[in-house]
């Protein structure tokens, strides 16, 4: 489903590279893109019934915890503040836990899936919950938060069984007692963080660049060249940079300029790099994915499936929004 979407997507982030100041880069982001979706395709051809569904469920749900593992290793006996698991970033391994973390949370409250399947699809869950917290992300932790609430609210609304009313009791008390565990590093970031304040915010002004970048090539400066054209020696992006430091009374080297950071809002981040065009290619392929998994939650909603599906749709509409932070 969505192959032609995904191919005009393709298409329209593909034409930023005659922009690229290092086209390599773009080729590499191009490949990356052509692998997931062959990654999709070939399993949506592999699933071929509802126990090889169940299987791929089951292998989320145990990989869920094996990162879990490694990320309470990483905080309890590596004294690693901010965790970031297998990932190079905290903020990517939040985004993925929550993502795969929710849908299980969905099947393990539904009242169409079996007992046993729904204790691994919470342990999932719950495992993703730890990792998010671990990784002290404040955009994650809020959309899991929220993500949680909405999941369960509807649990509450279906028919009550004994299975949902303790799967919902077990989730409230392990999350309450996850987040007492880890709330003084969750209040240093939230309470403590100065960059929280407008004024040095890190996030406002890579926008900022963003729009200047888009204002000058409104067919953007090449897919994956972001960080290439904000630094040094490209000096008219890097100086906007270098002067809100000077304005936080921070002077650092020409050298400290050649690897500057990329905006954290992925809609300016396709802006700036791929132009209107770009841009358009992803809106159609989001909005295309959240009305499959409406659509296809009416169809299945008497199943497992669409109790994932469920899950699913409350993610990326939470992700959409997660979006324009991390």
């Amino acid at each position: 489903p969505g192959l032609v979407y995904f191919l005009i997507f393709y298409v329209c982030i593909s034409l930023s590279i005659v922009q690229a100041p290092v086209p390599a880069y773009s080729l590499m982001a191009m490949w990356n893109f052509g692998r997931m979706f062959l990654y999709y395709t070939l399993i949506f051809n592999a699933i071929r019934s509802p126990a090889d569904f169940r299987t791929l469920l089951w292998a989320v749900a145990f990989t869920l915890m094996v990162q879990c593992l490694f990320s309470l290793k990483l905080r309890y006996l590596n004294g690693v503040h901010q965790v970031t698991g297998l990932f190079d970033h905290q903020n990517s391994m939040a985004s993925w836990a929550y993502f795969c973390g929710l849908p299980m949370l969905a099947l393990g409250l539904s009242r169409h899936t079996r007992w046993n399947d729904s204790l691994v699809y919470l342990a999932g869950f719950a495992s993703s919950g730890v990792m998010v917290i671990l990784s002290i992300s404040r955009g994650a932790l809020i959309i899991l938060a929220l993500g949680s609430v909405a999941i369960i609210v509807h649990a509450t609304f279906q028919k009550l069984t004994v299975k949902r009313g303790l799967a919902i009791a077990a989730t409230m008390v392990l999350g309450s007692f996850v987040i007492l565990m880890s709330l003084d590093s969750i209040l240093d970031r939230f309470v403590g963080s100065e960059d929280y304040q407008k004024k040095n915010n890190l996030r406002t002004v890579l926008e900022e660049i963003s729009s200047e970048m888009l204002s000058d090539h409104p067919y953007g400066v090449g897919l994956n060249n972001y960080n290439v054209v904000n630094s040094r020696p490209y000096r008219k992006y890097s100086s906007m940079l270098e002067r809100w430091d000077e304005r936080r009374g921070y002077y650092f080297s020409e050298e400290y300029y050649e690897r500057n950071p990329n905006t954290e809002n992925l809609y300016w981040m396709f802006l700036a790099e791929t132009g209107y065009l770009g841009f358009t290619g992803l809106l159609i392929v989001l909005a295309y994915s959240l009305f499959v998994c409406l659509r296809n939650y009416h169809n299945y909603k008497d199943t497992p499936q669409g109790s994932f599906i469920l899950g699913l749709a409350i993610t990326l509409g939470l992700f959409y929004m997660h979006s324009q932070l991390e």
